[in-house]
C-alpha cells in the first residue's frame, strides 16, 4: 500500500491559532490612542488588552505620540506576559463542524496547526479517523491517545528535534491522567520484597513547551476500590532531558500500605513543575555599526525578560573567522530554574540573519557570568572574510523563553494493576 510521509512543522501557538481579530479592529484602537479626549485613549488601551494575545502581530512597533507610544509598550508587555502564561496551558483540538469521519492526515496536519506541535507520521494513504462521539473539542493528549488507539501507533521523541514521530504498535493506551500540556501515565507495577511495589510513572509533555524540573507527590490511594489510605507525604523528583518528550519516576509502595490480597490500585497526588513559556526572537540591527567598536547596550524585553546586546568582536583562529557576540538576559522570576546544574540555560542558539534571508547558525556559546536570575553569554558564528567586511543589512535573532513559570496540578490514577 502506498505510504504518505506526513511532515508538519507549525510556528504557532495555541493563543495564535485563531485570530478573532482584524487589523483594521486594531488599528482603530491604536489610532484612538492618539484621541484629544483623555476617556477614549484610556477606552482605547483597555479595549486592547480585552482583545487578548491574538493581536500581537497586528500592533505597531511605535507610535509618535508619547504618551501613546507609553501606552503601547504597556499592552505589548501585558499581552506578552498572557501569551507566554497561555503557551504552558494545554493544546486545543477543535474539529471542523459536521466532522464525524475524515482523513486522518487533515485532522493531525489540523491537530498540528491548532496546537503548535511538531509531529511526523508514516500514514497509510486511505487511513481514516474517527471523531470520538459528541465531542466538538479535545486537549492535545487526549485527542493523541484518542489518534493513536485507532491508527495502532504511539508517539515517539524525533532525533534532534522538538516533536513527536507516530509510529506503530500493539498497545492500547492505559488510563493516564491529564493536567495543562502534560500526561501522567502507569509504565510498569513491579512486585519487590514481600509484597511491596515499585510504581514507574510516564510523565510527558507537549513538544512545544519545555520543562525544567518537575515533582510528583503521591498522598492517598485505595485498593480495590476501597476506602482511601494515607500515604506517606515524600516528594518525588522527575530528572527531565532536554531531546525528549517525556521523564519517567519510580515511586516505591510499603508493604504495609499494600493488602497481600489487592488486584488494583488507584493513586492521588499533586504535581508540580517549572517550564519555559513560549519563546520569542529578540532581533538586534546595526551591527556594521558595532563591530569591533563600544557602543551603548542595546535592550529587548518582554514583561518577564529583558535581553542585552552589549559587544560585538572578531576572532579568528588557525580555523577561521568568527563573529563573537555578548548578550545578557535577565527573568524578573526564574523559580530556581536557572542554577548551575539546569542545563537547558547553556543551550544558547543564535542566529545571524543577512539582507536576502541567508542565515549562519551559532556555532557555540562560553558562559561569562551566571546568576540565580542572570545570564551572561559570548556567542560565536562561524563567518567568512566577506561577510565580516560587510555586515550592513545584517541582523542579530537571540530566541529565549519569554518567561518561566510553575505548573501545579493534582491528578489520578486509576485501576492500576497490581499484578500476581
Amino acid at each position: 500500500m502506498k505510504r504518505l510521509l506526513l511532515i508538519l512543522t507549525f510556528l504557532l501557538l495555541p493563543g495564535f491559532a485563531a485570530l478573532a481579530q482584524s487589523p483594521e479592529e486594531v488599528n482603530a484602537l491604536v489610532k484612538n490612542l492618539t484621541s484629544p479626549s483623555a476617556a477614549k485613549r484610556a477606552a482605547a488601551e483597555k479595549g486592547l488588552l480585552e482583545l487578548g494575545p491574538g493581536i500581537l502581530p497586528f500592533l505597531p512597533e511605535t507610535v509618535r505620540s508619547p504618551e501613546a507610544k507609553m501606552r503601547l509598550n504597556r499592552v505589548r508587555l501585558e499581552l506578552e506576559r498572557q501569551a507566554a502564561e497561555d503557551s504552558l496551558k494545554a493544546g486545543v483540538v477543535t474539529f471542523p463542524d459536521e466532522f464525524t469521519v475524515g482523513s486522518a492526515a487533515e485532522m493531525l496536519a489540523l491537530a498540528a496547526k491548532q496546537t503548535g506541535n511538531l509531529i511526523e507520521a508514516d500514514l497509510p494513504e486511505n487511513a481514516g479517523f474517527t471523531k470520538p462521539q459528541d465531542v466538538a473539542v479535545m486537549e492535545f493528549w487526549p485527542f493523541l491517545d484518542a489518534f493513536c488507539d485507532q491508527l495502532h501507533l504511539e508517539p515517539q521523541a524525533l532525533p534532534e528535534k522538538k516533536g513527536l514521530k507516530l509510529v506503530p504498535t500493539d498497545r492500547q493506551t492505559p488510563r493516564p491522567a491529564y493536567f495543562q500540556p502534560f500526561r501522567l501515565e502507569e509504565v510498569q507495577m513491579q512486585k519487590t520484597v514481600g509484597n511491596a511495589g515499585l510504581l514507574r510513572l510516564e510523565l510527558a509533555w507537549e513538544p512545544r513547551i519545555q520543562p525544567v524540573f518537575a515533582y510528583l507527590k503521591l498522598t492517598e490511594g485505595s485498593f480495590d476500590g476501597g476506602e482511601p489510605v494515607k500515604f506517606p507525604a515524600t516528594e518525588y523528583e522527575i530528572l527531565i532531558g532536554q531531546n525528549d518528550f517525556r521523564a519517567f519516576c519510580d515511586v516505591p509502595l510499603s508493604a504495609r500500605l499494600v493488602p497481600p490480597e489487592a488486584k488494583t490500585l488507584t493513586v492521588r497526588g499533586t504535581f508540580s513543575a517549572v517550564a519555559c513559556g513560549a519563546r520569542k526572537d529578540f532581533t538586534f540591527d546595526a551591527l556594521d555599526q558595532k563591530l569591533d567598536r563600544a557602543f551603548t547596550p542595546v535592550s529587548a524585553r518582554t514583561a518577564a525578560l529583558l535581553v542585552t546586546f552589549s559587544r560585538l568582536r572578531t576572532e579568528k583562529t588557525k580555523t577561521g573567522a568568527y563573529l563573537a557576540a555578548t548578550l545578557r538576559y535577565r527573568y524578573e522570576e526564574s523559580h530556581e530554574a536557572m542554577e548551575s546544574h539546569r542545563t537547558w540555560i547553556y543551550e544558547n542558539d543564535a542566529i545571524l540573519r543577512g539582507p536576502n534571508g541567508e542565515e549562519i547558525t551559532s556555532e557555540r556559546s562560553d558562559l561569562l557570568r551566571q546568576t540565580p536570575n542572570e545570564i551572561a553569554v559570548e556567542i560565536y558564528f562561524p563567518v567568512n572574510e566577506e561577510t565580516l567586511k560587510n555586515l550592513s543589512g545584517w541582523t542579530l535573532v537571540f530566541p529565549r523563553p519569554c518567561g518561566i513559570y510553575e505548573v501545579e496540578a493534582p491528578f489520578e490514577l486509576r485501576d492500576i494493576f497490581l499484578g500476581k
